[in-house]
């Protein structure tokens, strides 16, 4: 196999389909073996799709591992941390959490992955990973009344690559409640020589740990090649080399996969990484970022008189060094080593990516099922009730018989389509969107799961409050009138990335609804002006 296979799949993640990969021919001898790394998948198997470019999904993550196959061996891992979120969940959501964790499960499992275990794994007892084959290697289960019955996992897997043997060991780096965990560096040492032992020839650690820990174990135990490092990953972390270790750090919820690509030369592994086009086109864009802001503080020091002459030679000095490995860099040949050699990198999983269609069409099946669970169970829950004396939700129609042009204002928005656009992808009725696409939702006298006639859509009591009171006695109950704070309950980063208050009131301001507020803003930037942007940015338009 020549080396036009390296790098194909980090094409994924900058257009809809695969560039070639350079064109350097290498000798058939080379064997690529490629490892797709996730951790804290957090039940979520895609998404919000309110996002202008938003980040995951498994089906994707599908085609990246699918992509890597088509040019050599390839290995799904996943440091733990997939079936459940960061919180507790709520009992009414638990069903829904439940069917998302089993599916992912599932998933993991026809995709070949090999998985360890994370304190999100454990939010209902170990039980539900009887049988699923994950791997901590430094977790002892002990009796504990209320997690219920422990379930041994594997401390460790062998699985043949494309003829390559990977060795997979799983260790936890904090005891989760009611466990105990024995040392990570000795148990690391005992997997490495168990592993060896077993013919593995690649050895990759999935640790439930951050950072930190990862690169202590790399430099204590020598022979592991890939350590993935996969508890409180956040928004994941480029590669760096420990040793002869390389470290990942995927990205949570499977928005970033950590990729590993092993070139293996007449048999031989090497992890002595080799940044190639990409990775070198990232550390020059951050040398130019650190470039810019020397020179920000040179040209800061040539204005002050008073200026430490000492430290104006030292700012300089330190400017030299970053343009001269700027230029290094730039002139560096796009030749992969004549022997063996690594490539790391950090893949963003976009909407670029096509979808696995048998996983997408699984993924469809999912909300159907959560959503008729959610339904049905939500009908035997009533709305909150009101106290005596306070205000109930009473629906546009209502508000509508006083204030035909502020409706008519409303039906031209965004928010008068909230429903529409939940009922158009089958999530009307899951718990991750729902409460942000109903009026009053968990509110006493509001919304609730299947209870939601009259009150779907974003309407007027959204933002000014529940209005029966001011239905019956409009002069001595007035409405309040919403900040920016009552937006930011939905509009988050997570769900509303683009969001600006003042250009998002242009949206929904006008004739009949607040046109003196509208004409003071002027006419800037609308909300909507902002999302076509960054979804045309994230297209590649």
């Amino acid at each position: 196999m020549g080396r036009r296979p390296m790098l194909l799949l980090l094409a994924l993640a900058g257009c809809t389909q695969p560039r070639a990969a350079p064109t350097v021919d290498a000798p058939a001898r080379e064997k690529v073996i490629t490892l797709i790394a996730t951790a804290e998948v957090r039940g979520t198997p895609e998404p919000c799709g309110c996002q202008s470019d938003p980040l995951g999904d498994i089906a994707r993550v599908a085609t990246v591992l699918a992509e890597a196959r088509k040019v050599g061996g390839a290995l799904l891992v996943d440091a733990g941390g997939l079936r459940y979120g960061a919180e507790p969940q709520k009992p009414a959501e638990q069903g829904q959490a439940e069917l998302k964790a089993n599916f992912l499960e599932k998933a993991w499992h026809d995709l070949g992955a090999i998985t360890g275990v994370g304190d999100e794994d454990l939010t209902t007892g170990t039980a539900a990973l009887a049988d699923q084959g994950r791997l901590a290697a430094n977790l002892s289960p002990i009796p504990h009344p209320r997690l219920g019955k422990f379930v041994d996992v594997k401390p460790h897997a062998l699985r043949d690559v494309d003829g390559i043997a990977v060795g997979v060991f799983g260790l936890v780096g904090i005891a989760p409640e009611g466990m105990q965990i024995a040392d990570p560096v000795t148990i690391a040492e005992r997997e490495v020589t168990a592993l060896r032992s077993e013919g593995a020839k690649v050895i990759v650690l999935l640790l439930h740990a951050g950072r930190t820990e990862a690169r202590r174990i790399a430099r204590a135990v020598p022979g592991i090649a890939v350590i993935v490092a996969g508890d409180e990953v956040g928004e994941g972390a480029e590669a760096e080399q420990v040793g002869e270790t390389i470290i990942v750090q995927p990205a949570a919820e499977a928005q970033k996969v950590a990729r590993v690509e092993l070139h293996l030369v007449a048999g031989q592994v090497s992890t002595a990484l080799f940044d190639g086009i990409e990775g070198r086109a990232r550390e020059v864009a951050r040398l130019e970022k650190r470039l810019a802001e020397t020179d920000a503080t040179l040209a800061a020091l040539a204005r002050d008189r008073d200026a430490d002459l000492a430290f104006v030679k030292t700012q300089a000095a330190r400017r030299a060094t970053l343009a001269a490995d700027r230029d290094r860099l730039r002139a560096a040949p796009n030749t992969p080593p004549a022997g063996s050699y690594a490539i790391a990198s950090l893949v963003p999983i976009r909407r670029r990516i096509p979808r696995d269609e048998k996983l997408a069409a699984a993924m469809k099946r999912l909300d159907a099922d959560a959503g008729e669970w959610n339904r049905s169970h939500g009908e035997k829950v009533p709305v909150p009730s009101v106290k005596r004396g306070e205000a109930r939700y009473v629906g546009i129609e209502e508000c509508a018989l006083c204030h035909e042009a502020p409706e008519k204002e409303w039906k031209t928005t965004v928010h008068a389509r909230g429903w529409d656009e939940l009922v158009k992808i089958n999530k009307q009725w899951s718990f991750d969107c729902i409460k942000c696409h109903v009026t009053g939702y968990g509110q006493a006298g509001g919304s609730a799961m299947a209870h939601v006639d009259g009150l779907t859509s974003v309407q007027c009591e959204v933002c000014h409050g529940a209005g029966s009171l001011h239905a019956d006695k409009p002069k001595k109950f007035h409405m309040k009138m919403p900040t920016e704070a009552d937006c930011k309950g939905c509009h988050t980063r997570d769900h509303s990335d683009t969001f600006a208050f003042e250009a998002y009131l242009r949206d929904v301001l006008g004739p009949g609804h607040g046109a003196k507020r509208r004409a003071a803003l002027g006419d800037g930037k609308t909300g909507h002006e902002l999302r076509h942007a960054a979804v045309e940015r994230a297209a590649g338009k």
